[in-house]
């Protein structure tokens, strides 16, 4: 079916065998927005496609929310990440039907 299921993520999240893999792997890449600079620094930029998304979430390892918005028609936005602990993040946004994420470090 061209699709997979992985898990990378040993701490804090809960592995689901079960998780449906109805999307081809082709169709992942049609999210075109950026995220940068990774390794974290004072702020965190994310440029997504006008209207494209309906929920922006940032969280720790352990799956708690740092940060979450609906974007509203901007195609940029600033988060400040000055007080985020060191370590593992991830950026996940999405359109109502899929989810896209990135693996963000924030250093000491």
């Amino acid at each position: 079916t061209g699709c997979t299921n992985e898990w990378a993520y040993p701490v804090g999240i809960q592995y689901n065998p079960a998780a449906s893999c109805t999307t081809p792997i082709v169709g992942l890449t049609d999210a075109d927005w950026l995220a940068y600079p990774n390794p974290l620094q004072a702020q965190l930029v994310v440029e997504l496609p006008d209207g494209a998304f309906t929920s922006l979430r940032l969280l720790d390892s352990y799956g708690r929310v740092h940060y979450h918005t609906t974007p509203t028609g901007s195609d940029r936005l600033v988060i400040p990440t000055t007080r985020l602990a060191t370590g593992l993040y991830l950026l996940e946004i999405g359109d109502g039907r899929r989810v896209w994420t990135k693996r963000l470090v924030k250093p000491q």
